[in-house]
Protein backbone atom coordinates (compact mmCIF):
# COMPACT_ATOMS: atom_id res chain seq x y z
CA UNK A 1 0.00 0.00 0.00
CA UNK A 2 1.26 3.45 -0.92
CA UNK A 3 1.28 6.33 1.53
CA UNK A 4 -1.47 8.21 -0.29
CA UNK A 5 -3.70 5.12 -0.13
CA UNK A 6 -3.02 4.89 3.59
CA UNK A 7 -3.99 8.52 4.17
CA UNK A 8 -7.25 8.32 2.24
CA UNK A 9 -8.03 4.83 3.57
CA UNK A 10 -7.51 5.89 7.19
CA UNK A 11 -9.78 8.89 6.77
CA UNK A 12 -12.51 6.74 5.25
CA UNK A 13 -12.26 3.74 7.60
CA UNK A 14 -11.70 5.71 10.81
CA UNK A 15 -14.64 8.00 10.02
CA UNK A 16 -16.96 5.09 9.25
CA UNK A 17 -15.87 3.22 12.39
CA UNK A 18 -16.48 6.24 14.63
CA UNK A 19 -19.85 6.91 13.02
CA UNK A 20 -20.87 3.27 13.37
CA UNK A 21 -19.85 2.92 17.01
CA UNK A 22 -19.46 6.29 18.77
CA UNK A 23 -20.50 9.59 17.18
CA UNK A 24 -22.85 9.58 14.18
CA UNK A 25 -21.97 13.14 13.17
CA UNK A 26 -18.18 12.69 13.33
CA UNK A 27 -16.10 14.46 10.67
CA UNK A 28 -12.45 13.65 10.14
CA UNK A 29 -10.34 16.80 10.66
CA UNK A 30 -8.89 18.53 7.61
CA UNK A 31 -5.67 20.28 6.75
CA UNK A 32 -2.02 19.77 5.91
CA UNK A 33 -1.05 19.05 9.51
CA UNK A 34 -3.55 16.17 9.58
CA UNK A 35 -2.09 14.61 6.43
CA UNK A 36 1.43 15.02 7.81
CA UNK A 37 0.42 13.22 10.99
CA UNK A 38 -1.02 10.34 8.95
CA UNK A 39 2.14 10.24 6.84
CA UNK A 40 4.29 10.08 9.96
CA UNK A 41 2.14 7.28 11.34
CA UNK A 42 2.54 5.34 8.09
CA UNK A 43 6.32 5.81 8.09
CA UNK A 44 6.69 4.60 11.68
CA UNK A 45 4.41 1.60 11.24
CA UNK A 46 6.27 0.67 8.05
CA UNK A 47 9.41 0.12 10.10
CA UNK A 48 7.75 -2.85 11.80
CA UNK A 49 4.97 -4.01 9.49
CA UNK A 50 4.00 -4.50 5.88
CA UNK A 51 1.11 -2.08 5.39
CA UNK A 52 -1.97 -3.60 3.80
CA UNK A 53 -5.72 -2.99 3.77
CA UNK A 54 -6.09 -5.49 6.61
CA UNK A 55 -3.37 -3.75 8.61
CA UNK A 56 -5.03 -0.36 8.07
CA UNK A 57 -8.38 -1.64 9.31
CA UNK A 58 -6.72 -3.45 12.22
CA UNK A 59 -4.99 -0.22 13.27
CA UNK A 60 -8.17 1.86 13.04
CA UNK A 61 -10.22 -0.69 14.98
CA UNK A 62 -7.59 -0.67 17.72
CA UNK A 63 -7.74 3.14 17.98
CA UNK A 64 -11.51 3.57 17.83
CA UNK A 65 -12.08 0.76 20.31
CA UNK A 66 -9.77 2.52 22.78
CA UNK A 67 -11.82 5.70 22.38
CA UNK A 68 -14.95 3.87 23.49
CA UNK A 69 -13.47 3.48 26.98
CA UNK A 70 -13.63 7.21 27.69
CA UNK A 71 -16.56 9.33 28.85
CA UNK A 72 -18.56 11.60 26.53
CA UNK A 73 -16.43 14.63 27.31
CA UNK A 74 -13.48 12.92 25.62
CA UNK A 75 -14.95 13.88 22.25
CA UNK A 76 -14.10 17.52 22.89
CA UNK A 77 -10.51 16.62 23.84
CA UNK A 78 -9.83 14.21 20.98
CA UNK A 79 -7.48 15.24 18.21
CA UNK A 80 -5.63 13.48 15.40
CA UNK A 81 -2.52 12.70 17.47
CA UNK A 82 -4.61 10.70 19.95
CA UNK A 83 -5.34 8.10 17.28
CA UNK A 84 -2.39 8.45 14.88
CA UNK A 85 0.46 9.75 17.07
CA UNK A 86 3.24 7.95 18.94
CA UNK A 87 0.99 6.74 21.76
CA UNK A 88 -1.45 5.33 19.23
CA UNK A 89 1.37 3.45 17.50
CA UNK A 90 2.55 2.10 20.85
CA UNK A 91 -1.02 1.02 21.61
CA UNK A 92 -1.12 -0.90 18.36
CA UNK A 93 2.28 -2.49 18.98
CA UNK A 94 0.78 -3.99 22.14
CA UNK A 95 -2.45 -5.06 20.47
CA UNK A 96 -2.71 -8.68 21.59
CA UNK A 97 -4.74 -11.58 20.23
CA UNK A 98 -6.99 -11.35 23.29
CA UNK A 99 -7.62 -7.65 22.67
CA UNK A 100 -8.42 -8.33 19.02
CA UNK A 101 -10.95 -10.98 20.02
CA UNK A 102 -12.54 -8.50 22.44
CA UNK A 103 -12.77 -5.89 19.69
CA UNK A 104 -14.30 -8.40 17.28
CA UNK A 105 -17.13 -8.89 19.78
CA UNK A 106 -17.38 -5.13 20.23
CA UNK A 107 -17.74 -4.65 16.47
CA UNK A 108 -20.30 -7.44 16.17
CA UNK A 109 -22.48 -5.68 18.76
CA UNK A 110 -22.91 -2.95 16.11
CA UNK A 111 -23.47 -5.45 13.31
CA UNK A 112 -19.99 -4.79 11.93
CA UNK A 113 -16.79 -6.73 11.27
CA UNK A 114 -13.23 -6.05 10.18
CA UNK A 115 -13.94 -7.60 6.79
CA UNK A 116 -16.70 -5.03 6.19
CA UNK A 117 -14.21 -2.16 6.44
CA UNK A 118 -11.55 -4.00 4.44
CA UNK A 119 -13.98 -4.55 1.57
CA UNK A 120 -14.99 -0.89 1.76
CA UNK A 121 -11.49 0.35 0.92
CA UNK A 122 -10.70 -2.52 -1.44
CA UNK A 123 -13.72 -1.62 -3.54
CA UNK A 124 -12.63 2.00 -3.67
CA UNK A 125 -9.17 1.00 -4.90
CA UNK A 126 -10.38 -0.90 -7.96
CA UNK A 127 -11.59 2.01 -10.09
CA UNK A 128 -9.02 4.49 -11.49
CA UNK A 129 -11.21 7.41 -10.41
CA UNK A 130 -11.85 6.03 -6.93
CA UNK A 131 -9.43 8.43 -5.25
CA UNK A 132 -11.71 11.26 -6.39
CA UNK A 133 -14.90 9.87 -4.82
CA UNK A 134 -14.33 12.21 -1.91
CA UNK A 135 -11.37 14.57 -2.47
CA UNK A 136 -11.38 16.00 1.02
CA UNK A 137 -8.77 18.61 0.11
CA UNK A 138 -11.50 20.46 -1.84
CA UNK A 139 -13.58 21.11 1.27
CA UNK A 140 -11.82 24.36 2.11
CA UNK A 141 -12.55 25.84 -1.33
CA UNK A 142 -16.15 24.65 -1.25
CA UNK A 143 -16.78 25.97 2.26
CA UNK A 144 -15.32 29.38 1.52
CA UNK A 145 -17.84 30.07 -1.25
CA UNK A 146 -20.71 27.86 -0.11
CA UNK A 147 -24.27 28.70 -1.19
CA UNK A 148 -23.58 31.69 -3.41
CA UNK A 149 -23.39 32.21 -7.16
CA UNK A 150 -19.66 32.85 -7.17
CA UNK A 151 -19.13 29.65 -5.22
CA UNK A 152 -21.07 27.68 -7.81
CA UNK A 153 -18.84 29.07 -10.56
CA UNK A 154 -15.64 28.42 -8.59
CA UNK A 155 -16.68 24.84 -7.80
CA UNK A 156 -17.18 24.25 -11.51
CA UNK A 157 -13.66 25.41 -12.37
CA UNK A 158 -11.55 24.66 -9.27
CA UNK A 159 -13.06 21.43 -7.91
CA UNK A 160 -14.54 18.16 -9.12
CA UNK A 161 -17.87 19.55 -7.96
CA UNK A 162 -20.64 17.69 -6.14
CA UNK A 163 -20.07 14.53 -4.11
CA UNK A 164 -22.52 13.04 -1.58
CA UNK A 165 -19.62 12.42 0.82
CA UNK A 166 -18.88 16.14 1.22
CA UNK A 167 -20.35 17.81 4.33
CA UNK A 168 -20.17 21.14 2.48
CA UNK A 169 -22.10 19.78 -0.52
CA UNK A 170 -24.72 18.43 1.87
CA UNK A 171 -25.31 21.93 3.26
CA UNK A 172 -24.91 23.99 0.08
CA UNK A 173 -28.09 25.44 -1.43
CA UNK A 174 -26.55 25.06 -4.89
CA UNK A 175 -26.15 21.29 -4.43
CA UNK A 176 -29.13 20.15 -6.59
CA UNK A 177 -27.96 22.25 -9.54
CA UNK A 178 -24.33 21.29 -8.99
CA UNK A 179 -25.23 17.60 -8.82
CA UNK A 180 -26.88 17.79 -12.25
CA UNK A 181 -23.86 19.62 -13.63
CA UNK A 182 -21.49 17.03 -12.15
CA UNK A 183 -23.49 14.21 -13.73
CA UNK A 184 -23.17 15.93 -17.11
CA UNK A 185 -19.50 16.97 -16.93
CA UNK A 186 -18.06 14.05 -14.92
CA UNK A 187 -20.47 11.25 -15.80
CA UNK A 188 -18.34 8.27 -14.72
CA UNK A 189 -17.09 9.95 -11.54
CA UNK A 190 -20.67 10.89 -10.68
CA UNK A 191 -21.73 7.27 -11.20
CA UNK A 192 -19.11 5.74 -8.91
CA UNK A 193 -19.69 8.44 -6.27
CA UNK A 194 -23.39 7.62 -6.13
CA UNK A 195 -22.68 3.89 -6.17
CA UNK A 196 -20.18 4.15 -3.29
CA UNK A 197 -22.61 6.35 -1.31
CA UNK A 198 -25.50 3.91 -1.74
CA UNK A 199 -23.30 1.03 -0.68
CA UNK A 200 -22.10 2.88 2.41
CA UNK A 201 -25.67 3.70 3.49
CA UNK A 202 -26.55 0.01 3.36
CA UNK A 203 -23.58 -1.04 5.53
Amino acid sequence: MEKKEWIEGCKRVFTKLVKDTLWEDFRFPEGGSVDRQLESCFDKLSLSFSISYNRLVDFCVCQVSSMSDYDRKYRFRWNITHSFGDKAISRYMNYSTRMRAHDDKWLSSFGASRSKYVSMIEDCSKHPLAIFIYPEYEEHTKRRWMSNELGYLICGTSTLMWTPFSPVCQMCTNAPLCEKRTAHVHHELYRIRCEAWRKQQKE
